[in-house]
């Protein structure tokens, strides 16, 4: 029994060839265009979110006049060995009208150890981590709540200290 194989001619073969590179191609920009258009499901670099701390069962003001401003801080921070995973609770509380940041400056050095991202009212960090690694121990150090009237603004136009102990565990 003979087998009879149909020719093909090398113009239908590189046809064929092209066809299925450019189908490939237009995947390819499809699958990035989506990844790139789609919300990033990843961690963000900020510890910073929106709305209030969760868990905490405190029973807010709401309408407050506007020369006040109120937000809330953990006195007591404590950080792992390598100074990440610290228990900061920082809220820049709804109703506010300025953006808030805190720096924490350890009372004996005055070195800078933290200082968190600039929140909106309404965002809070729960965790974050130290500017740099300090030894395990408690420290005393002063808390700055800087208040500006914008994201953008160079010049704070309130600062709130308090006395804060930091623990490196």
């Amino acid at each position: 029994m003979a087998n009879y194989r149909r020719a093909q001619s090398k113009n239908n073969n590189r046809a064929a060839m092209l066809a299925v590179v450019l189908l490939l191609v237009v995947m390819a920009l499809a699958g990035l265009a989506f990844a790139l258009l789609m919300p990033s499901s990843a961690p963000s670099a900020s510890p910073a979110a929106e709305g209030p701390l969760p868990g905490l069962e405190l029973e807010r003001e709401e309408d407050f006049p506007e020369e006040e401003f109120h937000y809330l801080l953990n006195a007591s921070p404590a950080f792992n060995k390598k100074g990440e995973k610290g228990s900061v609770y920082l809220e820049n509380c709804d109703g506010n009208r300025g953006y808030m940041q805190v720096v924490y400056t350890l009372a004996e050095s005055g070195e800078e150890v933290y200082q968190s991202p600039v929140l909106p009212p309404n965002w809070s960090v729960q965790t974050d981590k130290l500017a740099r690694q300090l030894e395990p121990g408690e420290y005393e150090a002063i808390a700055a709540v800087y208040v500006y009237p914008s994201v953008e603004a160079e010049e704070y136009i309130a600062l709130f200290e308090e006395t804060i102990h930091i623990t490196v565990g």
